[in-house]
């Protein structure tokens, strides 16, 4: 499990940085979100909400490949564009960020249980505490979001900054706990089953 684990810790990092030279990203986020597939599936089968987590990965993946394909005016990083709040672009936005949500909760919820099982409690509770504030943080953005479609510039510039910096330390704390999760040795010794 040591490797699944850090495929996805891989996957997780590549999908929250943005590494743009002329308008071309360098790390798409669609391969992020494909490693973090490959990695979840390798060890689903362990814990039911691990098995749901596929699901919103994959759909992280769709949404990602969407984007870079087909849809490039809805999701432009700040300064590329003007900060007119679109429907298209609001609920791209919406969309990404509850399946972030989903995603990071079965993460925090699979991985916290079979890290309790296999006598790891700090690290179930590291989880635990991760799942409340990743709660907090989603659902507040998601609260916010749909004020930008009334003209509130500055509150969604706010909230984009705001929310941005948050979601990058919860994110870079989920992978860190990905990353200790691979090296429980009961976990990587492959007996822990929770169906």
């Amino acid at each position: 499990m040591r490797r699944s684990c850090r495929l996805l810790a891989w996957g997780l990092l590549l999908a929250l940085f943005d590494f743009r030279i002329g308008g071309i990203d360098l790390l798409p986020d669609a391969l992020g979100y494909l490693l973090a597939l490959i990695g979840l599936s390798r060890f689903a089968d362990r814990h039911p909400a691990l098995r749901a987590g596929q699901f919103f990965a994959a759909g992280l993946l769709l949404l990602a490949v969407a984007s870079f394909f087909g849809s490039r005016g809805i999701s432009t990083p700040l300064g590329e564009r003007d900060l007119l709040v679109t429907p298209a672009r609001l609920s791209y936005s919406a969309l990404a960020v509850a399946l972030s949500l989903a995603l990071t909760c079965c993460l925090c919820v699979g991985l916290g249980r079979l890290a309790e099982t296999s006598g790891s409690r700090a690290l179930g509770g590291q989880f635990q505490v991760l799942l409340i504030f990743s709660l907090l943080h989603g659902g507040l953005l998601l609260f916010l979001l749909p004020f930008g479609l009334n003209g509130y510039r500055d509150l969604t510039l706010g909230t984009a900054l705001i929310g941005g910096a948050l979601g990058i330390v919860l994110t870079i704390s989920l992978i860190v706990l990905v990353r200790r999760a691979g090296r429980l040795p009961d976990i990587d010794a492959g007996d822990v089953h929770l169906s």
